[in-house]
């Protein structure tokens, strides 16, 4: 097995053990979790409104706590997974899914509603030395405000009045 094959796997294993671990500690034990898979300076950066994070306990402070305190039962539920390198020579982690939660309390700035939420989301990761040096996340926070009650944005234009896009029969 060539060395950059060992690295993906082993860049994989960091990236899935991290989510796992999400899964199954309580908010407590999450700042170890991301202290293990991610360098200390990491540069997070995540869809609006959250933005840019700098630093692992940054993370924890100010993205992870307040979505783990709002879905206190939050699992991350990948459904594709994959990672390489690429042609400057950076290795990357990348997937894609689902967090799925029962939306508790409010989270940036959207009224809990109690239900359970799904929050898509495809997260793509720059590793070095075996952790997150980088993180891009996408979270499709107009999906929770739509399972939260709330319509945001205009019906869909290939849509007749009143009708609905979900499928019949």
């Amino acid at each position: 097995m060539s060395d950059r094959l060992k690295n993906n796997q082993k860049n994989k294993a960091v990236v899935w053990d991290y989510w796992q671990k999400l899964n199954h500690v309580g908010l407590d034990n999450v700042p170890s979790v991301i202290n293990a898979a991610m360098h200390e300076d990491v540069d997070w950066n995540g869809s609006e409104p959250i933005n840019q994070i700098i630093g692992a306990d940054a993370v924890f402070t100010d993205f992870m706590r307040p979505l783990m305190t709002a879905f206190p039962d939050l699992k991350w539920r990948p459904y594709v997974f994959l990672g390489g390198t690429d042609d400057v020579g950076d290795e990357w982690v990348s997937g894609c899914g689902y967090l799925t939660g029962t939306f508790a309390q409010d989270w940036l700035g959207i009224p809990a509603s109690n239900d359970k939420t799904n929050i898509g989301f495809g997260q793509f990761y720059v590793m070095r030395e075996g952790k997150i040096a980088e993180s891009y996340a996408i979270f499709d926070v107009l999906g929770v405000m739509r399972q939260a009650g709330f319509q945001i944005l205009p019906p869909s234009r290939g849509m007749g009045r009143g009708q609905d896009s979900r499928p019949s029969g």
